[in-house]
């Protein structure tokens, strides 16, 4: 990629990522590895994921920065697998994952597939302090509020 005499980092002997953490950067590579292997099962492969609800935000970030369709297609599933039988951990990390995406256009699906999974379980997701750190962000909180408005009516 960086590979013609065009570019400085051609040179370089480390090339910095200013804005990419390490745990995103691993679990990253460690995707682009997994397709290296065969799987004959898909439930297999997606246990072999090194995914979270902390990293995934960044992960989806770093495979639309390089044009990866298929670690993004990991990602989206990850996510659509764990939306589907949520427990406490996974309305905190659905919840954060929705603000990390609302403003990032190309993963617009994600966000309101979120926000879908979030308005299931509202009785529960109101009683949670991540719930309430994220009411205090006026931006986000006013998104959710007119999905929420536009689910019930």
């Amino acid at each position: 990629m960086l590979g013609g005499s065009l570019y400085l980092e051609s040179t370089a002997d480390m090339i910095t990522l200013h804005d990419v953490t390490m745990d995103s950067l691993k679990s990253f590579v460690s995707l682009c590895q997994l397709f290296q292997r065969p799987y004959q099962k898909l439930s297999l492969f997606m246990d072999s994921v090194d995914l979270t609800w902390q990293n995934v935000p960044n992960v989806l970030q770093l495979a639309d920065r390089f044009s990866t369709k298929m670690i993004q297609s990991v990602c989206k599933l990850w996510i659509l697998c764990h939306l589907t039988n949520m427990t406490g951990t996974d309305l905190d990390g659905c919840l954060s994952l929705y603000q990390n995406l609302i403003d990032y256009w190309p993963f617009q699906d994600i966000a309101h597939s979120c926000s879908q999974a979030l308005i299931a379980e509202l009785d529960t997701l109101v009683t949670r302090k991540s719930f309430l750190d994220f009411a205090e962000v006026s931006c986000c909180a006013q998104r959710f509020e007119s999905s929420l408005l536009t689910h019930l009516f």
